[in-house]
């Protein structure tokens, strides 16, 4: 399912652009970019901050928060993991008027960073922040792991159970986690792989799991793998 995006959701009123408004927000916009090259490397935090200061240079009509610090009101609905690359991720963005799309995408195409690009601006419909369902990873195999793709990939999906260690983070000890109903389905043509992963609530199977499994060395795959694709409910 992609976005409904044919009709700008307005919440009513005309209202001045920036913080000292009452931070109402009138529109929202679908942001959809890309993250290449070093950006890849950015954290959750940071990606957020280099948007917002795009936007800012762009003068959008931001919406922002109530309060003494007031900050845009931005979301990315699907974080993007660190280290990976993405030809499809998406911000959605608080307006305090409507703005032609195509002045919008124009403005922030000249602020972004190299590494960063914009793919497409679009009004939104419903109120509702969109929730991924279906997430595509594209992987370029390197030459000596082009032979035994096929075979390596028929092996991992005939599996009922790929059970996993995974860590939880800072301070938090490691549990193991089944991803196998997380995997949809996979197509390789040549080295090119696209490989297809369900998300539910926010849970899914991490790509470099998927490498592992597949005995595809993890530190040499980083600059081969990108998101291509999300579906969005």
């Amino acid at each position: 399912m992609t976005l409904d995006t044919s009709i700008v959701a307005s919440e009513g009123g005309n209202g001045a652009a920036g913080p000292g408004s009452d931070g109402a927000v009138r529109v929202r916009v679908a942001l959809e970019y890309a993250i290449e090259g070093d950006l890849r490397f950015l954290a959750h935090h940071d990606e957020l901050r280099m948007l917002i200061r795009a936007l800012v240079r762009a003068e959008w009509p931001l919406a922002y928060s109530q309060g003494f610090n007031p900050l845009p009101k931005l979301t990315l609905p699907m974080p993007r993991p660190l280290g990976l690359a993405s030809r499809c991720s998406l911000a959605v963005v608080g307006l305090e008027r409507p703005v032609a799309p195509e002045a919008l995408q124009a403005r922030l195409s000249a602020a972004l960073p190299v590494g960063a690009a914009v793919q497409r601006v679009s009004p939104m419909v419903s109120r509702r922040t969109p929730r991924a369902e279906r997430v595509r990873f594209a992987v370029t195999l390197r030459d000596e792991d082009q032979a035994s793709g096929a075979e390596r990939l028929s092996a991992l999906f005939a599996r009922s159970v790929i059970d996993v260690r995974r860590d939880m983070g800072p301070d938090k000890p490691a549990r193991r986690v089944n991803i196998r109903p997380f995997l949809a389905s996979y197509r390789l043509s040549g080295r090119e792989l696209s490989l297809d992963v369900y998300v539910e609530s926010q849970r899914t199977a991490r790509i470099t799991e998927i490498l592992e499994e597949l005995e595809l060395p993890v530190d040499q795959y980083g600059p081969r793998v990108w998101w291509e694709q999300i579906s969005w409910q």
